[in-house]
């Protein structure tokens, strides 16, 4: 009979404990490690990031009865599906979940889950702005039906239907187009029309192309007989703070840690138009900016547009946005 060295034995002790040690590191790609894994989502209200562990796809923080507390939270895990979302042939998995304060409106979240060498990490967390229907992965793309806001729905009940088409790109969620079940005639014909002070570009052209403008979406309604199709858009954000912040340098009244609320607050543009009984055209019903949910407040229904087709921004709408974001949002 060989004897083996003593070292021998003790090398293969060591191999076999890594060995198994590796082995138990590793996480299957299942529903229910889904539904047990570690994510993260934002918390508006807070100005920071929540990071929290589902335990069988819920998540809570807090408590709301008897008493509502401030720090109430509540998640919990909707669907998930599982494909090569990055092209190198490791399954990943994007999960759905939602989450609430408390109050009567849902939010949803989109979550990029990675695996690592064996380990399944959240790296990326999209928010969805809408209620989705349905979730599907297909030809490199992640399409997400939904149902979003039209403009005299409550946030409870949006009704207007979007296809949204996102990839992954370095590990980011990227949304690269959103089409409308509405899109009609009513749209085309107010994106392909002109306003009276500027007949040399259409306001399709004009609203979707003006610099500060990120996320786009054209909406069309009809109430009462009345058709309505409108514009909304939100703001980059980034400029807005930087063209602030520019501001500050020379005045003292714009405060820096007034202006940095803009990282956690929504700024959108809203615009709508009445199309006339016979679709010979259309006239404007109204326009506003909005900072959250509140409005900044002016007199001229144009206030803003001229400048959309200006291309700039006015230190008077800056002015608008950074009072109401300081009334109204204060800690």
């Amino acid at each position: 009979m060989v004897r083996l060295p003593r070292n021998t034995f003790v090398l293969l002790f060591i191999l076999l404990t890594i060995l198994v040690s590796s082995c138990e590191k590793k996480q299957p790609l299942t529903l229910e490690s889904l539904k047990n894994g570690r994510y993260y989502v934002k918390e508006w209200d807070e100005d920071k990031i929540l990071w929290f562990q589902f335990n069988n796809g819920k998540f809570t923080r807090g408590t709301i009865k008897p008493v509502h507390s401030e720090d109430y939270f509540n998640i919990e895990f909707d669907k998930a599906i599982i494909g090569d979302f990055s092209g190198n042939g490791v399954p990943g998995a994007m999960v759905l979940f939602s989450h609430t304060k408390g109050g009567s409106g849902v939010s949803y979240t989109l979550a990029l889950v990675v695996n690592r060498d064996g380990k399944l990490i959240n790296v990326d967390s999209y928010d969805l702005t809408g209620y989705p229907d349905k979730l599907a992965f297909e030809n490199g793309i992640i399409n997400v039906e939904l149902k979003t806001w039209g403009p005299d729905d409550a946030h409870c009940c949006p009704s207007v239907k979007e296809l949204w088409k996102l990839k992954i790109s370095n590990d980011k969620i990227v949304k690269v187009a959103v089409k409308q079940e509405n899109d009609n005639k009513d749209i085309n014909l107010v994106k392909s029309g002109t306003l009276p002070f500027d007949k040399t570009i259409t306001v399709g052209n004009a609203l979707d192309n003006y610099e500060y403008f990120t996320q786009k979406k054209w909406v069309f309604d009809e109430k009462k007989g009345r058709k309505i199709v409108v514009f909304r858009a939100d703001f980059d954000n980034n400029k807005l703070i930087d063209k602030l912040n520019k501001l500050a340098l020379n005045n003292n009244y714009f405060k820096k840690e007034i202006i940095n609320k803009l990282n956690y607050i929504s700024v959108y543009y809203i615009i709508g138009f009445y199309i006339n009984v016979d679709l010979s055209g259309f006239s404007i019903a109204g326009s506003d900016v909005m900072v959250g949910d509140k409005e900044i407040g002016t007199h001229r229904e144009l206030f803003l547009t001229e400048e959309i087709y200006k291309d700039k921004l006015s230190e008077s709408t800056l002015l608008g946005i950074y009072n109401t974001l300081s009334l109204s949002y204060q800690k």
